[in-house]
């Protein structure tokens, strides 16, 4: 969540920054990004402990299991095979038994699929999470078309916030559940349901259209 939220961050400074600013912030990405392997070994150790808060967990590889999601998973998707197009049932899969189920495999209690993607797979089916996919992608899309015709800055920030959502969405399932970041998608996404797009002037519509075209149509 931390790497999903800096990278979103620095995609909306990119695109608003002025053009120096714009190369600063790109040039000092590629030298992070290029020295990370020269100083992981050295600030890696203190990062974990600060991400941690003092936990230890001898039982799981963070780096390679992201704290034990990818064991989570690989059971959640054993139960989705069970039931791949209809799923569980809506807000019905984390009863007590399969919880219990999950438990003995992993060796820790888990009460959501840390993804909303397999959460939605689990609950409500295939045709639940291409339902999902459509509405949220289709909010990108049309936020972002807005983004380059506009160039508006509130555009920029709901393509964003909805991109944060989506890569957010892999690691965590959080935004299934009643909170203010929820409503605040869905504010977005009924923005952008109703938000009219910059008309196109006369003349650029008559350049872009075959000779004859508007002639016709007046």
């Amino acid at each position: 969540p931390f790497a999903v939220s800096f990278t979103c961050l620095a995609l909306y400074a990119v695109l608003w920054a002025p053009g120096s600013a714009k190369l600063f912030l790109v040039t000092a990405s590629a030298v992070l990004l290029l020295a990370t392997p020269i100083f992981y070994p050295v600030v890696g150790p203190l990062i974990e402990r600060v991400i941690m808060l003092g936990r230890t967990e001898t039982t799981l590889d963070h780096t390679t299991q992201l704290s034990g999601r990818t064991d989570l998973w690989a059971e959640c998707w054993h139960f989705i095979q069970e039931r791949l197009l209809l799923g569980w049932g809506y807000n019905s899969f984390w009863t007590l038994d399969n919880t219990q189920d999950i438990a003995r495999q992993i060796d820790w209690y888990s009460g959501s699929a840390h993804s909303v993607y397999l959460a939605l797979w689990l609950g409500v089916g295939i045709f639940g999470l291409l339902a999902y996919l459509i509405l949220l992608l289709g909010g990108m899309v049309r936020f972002g078309r807005l983004t380059l015709q506009s160039g508006d800055a509130a555009h920029g920030f709901a393509f964003v916030r909805l991109l944060f959502s989506a890569l957010h969405g892999i690691f965590e399932s959080a935004f299934l559940y009643p909170a203010m970041y929820t409503f605040l998608v869905m504010l977005i996404m009924a923005r952008g349901a109703f938000v009219e797009e910059p008309a196109v002037a006369v003349d650029e519509a008559e350049a872009a259209a075959p000779s004859g075209t508007l002639a016709a149509a007046r």
